[in-house]
């Protein structure tokens, strides 16, 4: 059965691989299966690109104002940030305290209204009982007159007028009855003269009650006290209470006006002032800053003021000592190097004019064989010379760690003694072991000891006679432990004895590369001990001092 043909106004074929169908082989048309078309189509979404729509946020709208990239990255600008959001949070806090102090200044009047609304509710329930000078019981519009004359309430008249009654006081009293039904009622101002405010319009919605709070009529803002009364008769009033508030209004108005005033010039006070300190203060540091570039970039003669605050001259004088001790450091330093190329250069130079001179086909063997032997020892020199450095570079980048364990110190002795003994034989010098038997046993690094201990046997067999005795002795000294190797060669004079301890510092440039007892000596403060000498005439004793 074949397969009809697609018609022409058929879309095309997806673009696969070439054109392809999806689903079809490529290769051979075969149809694939549907892990690979799977694996195509999720292929296909990863590989897509994706189009992000930029995001505007709050923080990087802010990021765009120069103002507030000064606020938040320059010194200034964070401290004049601080003093201005003091003043905001006082100004605040000012702003927070006005309603506060509106409704302490208003709590008096509306505790006065309640009181008088209190007195003339009882007198308004007394007045149905009361007669006219003919017998005859009072109406509603005469009980506003009865409660001026007989109680002394202060109210207004037909004309505004504030009639006789309750002293000085701005009180006002107006008495509504209250018609028609209770779900729309109207309200009849028994004085003519005033409207219901939506206090008493609120109240009358009730049957009876009473309430107080602020409201407004004809704008102008008032306390009020009403009470909804219900007569003997069925008839309903509403005696309202008020007196005017709008004093207070615009005194609390007066202060939040001026306290915004205030707020704003002193915020405007709080930058400026911000701005005049930090100025000053960032002026001392970049001196300092500049200062410090100077020191990095190798030149120690910047100087560091110490005026200002405390805080700056004490980071001033530590700058002082910084560039002090960086300049000791470079000193020694361009000494260290130039020294040991020195050292450097005399092995190399008197091993290639050795090599040299035995190039010469014509040179007697007696001589060949003492010029090897000279080329020897200046190639020795030169191992010892490069072992020396990078002892004293893995000292100074603290690569050498010290293993406190217990050693038994007359075998260690014992066993320096043995390395020796071919030597010492060989220039006929006797090295002989003391031990205290309170040493027998310390708590020290034994490879190290032995290290230190080798060195000074060694620079005691270089620098002194043949034949000179060399005893090595061990104590105990408190809570420490020393180790002393003693010659009795003819002293080391004093002068020498101050800078003995310094690299490429040697009695003899003909022999030793000066960095053993430097070497020995910043070793033994790493194990927190020292290296010390003490020499005279036929005597010269080192004594390592260790923690036991």
């Amino acid at each position: 059965m074949t397969r009809p043909a697609e018609p022409s106004g058929a879309a095309p074929p997806p673009p696969g691989d070439g054109g392809r169908p999806p689903g079809v082989d490529p290769s051979g048309g075969k149809p694939l299966d549907r892990s690979t078309i799977v694996g195509e189509a999720m292929s296909d979404v990863f590989t897509t690109p994706v189009k992000t729509k930029r995001r505007f946020t709050i923080a990087g709208v802010l990021a765009r104002i120069p103002l507030f990239r000064w606020f938040k990255g320059s010194l200034p600008g964070r401290i004049s940030g601080v003093f201005l959001l003091a003043a905001a949070v006082t100004v605040a806090g000012l702003l927070y305290a006005t309603p506060r102090l509106e409704s302490s200044l208003v709590a008096p009047r509306e505790r006065a209204v309640e009181s008088t609304l209190s007195l003339g509710a009882l007198y308004v329930r007394f007045l149905p009982t009361v007669r006219t000078d003919d017998g005859q019981p009072l109406t509603l519009p005469q009980y506003p007159s009865a409660l001026g004359g007989l109680f002394g309430f202060g109210r207004l008249n037909q004309n505004q007028q504030k009639l006789p009654g309750l002293g000085g006081t701005s009180q006002r009293l107006t008495l509504f009855a209250v018609v028609g039904n209770q779900t729309r009622p109207t309200f009849v101002d028994l004085v003519g003269n005033d409207r219901a405010s939506p206090l008493v319009r609120r109240l009358a919605l009730r049957s009876n009650g009473r309430t107080s709070g602020v409201t407004s009529v004809g704008g102008v803002s008032r306390v009020e006290a009403v009470e909804v009364i219900t007569l003997s008769g069925g008839q309903r009033v509403a005696l309202s209470v008020w007196q005017p508030i709008t004093d207070i209004q615009q005194t609390v108005d007066i202060a939040r006006q001026r306290i915004l005033v205030a707020g704003i010039g002193g915020a405007s006070i709080a930058l400026l002032l911000g701005v005049w300190v930090t100025t000053r203060l960032t002026r001392r540091i970049r001196t300092l800053e500049a200062g410090a570039r100077k020191v990095a970039r190798g030149d120690f003669t910047a100087q560091f003021p110490g005026e200002g605050s405390l805080e700056l001259s004490s980071l001033a004088r530590a700058l002082d000592e910084m560039q002090g001790q960086l300049a000791e450091l470079e000193t020694a330093r361009r000494r260290f190097i130039a020294t040991a190329s020195h050292e450097l250069r005399t092995p190399l130079s008197t091993l290639q004019g050795f090599l040299e001179l035995l190039e010469d086909e014509d040179l007697p063997t007696d001589r060949r064989r003492e010029f090897v032997m000279h080329a020897s020892q200046q190639a020795q020199r030169l191992g010892k010379l490069a072992s020396d450095l990078l002892d004293l570079s893995r000292l100074d980048v603290g690569s050498v760690k010290v293993r406190r364990e217990p050693v038994d110190v007359g075998l260690l002795l014992e066993g320096l003694l043995m390395e020796f003994r071919a030597v010492s034989a060989q220039d006929g010098t006797l090295i002989t072991k003391q031990v205290d038997p309170r040493a027998e046993t310390a708590m020290v690094d034994g490879d190290r000891v032995l290290q230190l201990l080798r060195a000074l046997v060694d620079n005691a067999l270089t620098h002194t006679p043949a034949g000179t005795p060399i005893r090595v002795m061990a104590r105990r000294s408190g809570a420490r432990v020393e180790f002393m190797v003693e010659d009795a060669g003819p002293g080391i004079p004093v002068a020498h004895q101050r800078e003995m301890f310094e690299a490429f510092v040697t009695s003899d440039e003909t022999r030793g590369s000066g960095l053993g007892l430097a070497i020995s000596r910043e070793l033994a403060r790493r194990m927190n001990g020292d290296l010390t000498v003490t020499s005279g005439p036929g005597s010269t004793v080192f004594t390592l001092s260790l923690p036991a």
